[in-house]
């Protein structure tokens, strides 16, 4: 029998402005790639309207899934606007300013910085607001869930506050699971 082979619809965005973006989402994160989810989802959904809340939340969706960093959640979002050639823009303009960070001044800033007593303080901000627009993300995203998915995550942030120590790998597995039985409670 012969595969069927499922075709996308990709749109038209200019692959100029997606580079740009995810650019500015890689030069400016701070701590973790969930950092610059908040970025990416009002460019791509608020500002440009390219895709909708459901569409970014499976990207997000995409990039947790997968071995390393969030980041490649750009990936899937680049896939989606623009076919490979998008994916692999998006990848690329998100990891070069890391890799130019990394390889440049960042090792002789950490350096000269961290005798500084103001770092700490002001690391503890920053960490502060990158968990608030966790936080926000997640509350935004939430309604675009179906109720069994919102039974998934509720279960799951009670499972985290009990059990603090279980793995995020170990909670994606769980998710997916309960994800399996949906149609047999739906």
């Amino acid at each position: 029998s012969r595969m069927k082979v499922q075709t996308q619809t990709l749109k038209v965005v200019p692959l100029f402005e997606l580079i740009m973006i995810c650019f500015m989402a890689g030069a400016f994160v701070f701590g973790t790639g969930l950092a610059a989810l908040p970025w990416l989802e009002k460019k791509f959904v608020l500002d440009n309207q390219w895709l909708s809340q459901a569409e970014f939340l499976q990207a997000v969706a995409f990039g947790q899934m997968t071995p390393g960093p969030v980041l490649v959640t750009t990936t899937y979002l680049g896939f989606k606007l623009a076919g490979f050639a998008g994916a692999f823009l998006a990848t690329v303009a998100i990891f070069i300013p890391g890799f130019i960070h990394m390889t440049t001044w960042f090792p002789k800033a950490v350096k000269s910085l961290s005798k500084k007593t103001w770092v700490r303080a002001f690391s503890i901000g920053a960490i502060a607001a990158v968990v608030g627009t966790l936080v926000l993300i997640s509350v935004r995203l939430l309604p675009q869930l179906p109720g069994f998915g919102k039974g998934i995550f509720l279960s799951m942030i009670l499972l985290l506050f009990f059990f603090q120590k279980i793995p995020s790998w170990a909670v994606i597995l769980i998710s997916g699971a309960f994800g399996l039985l949906a149609p047999v409670f739906s």
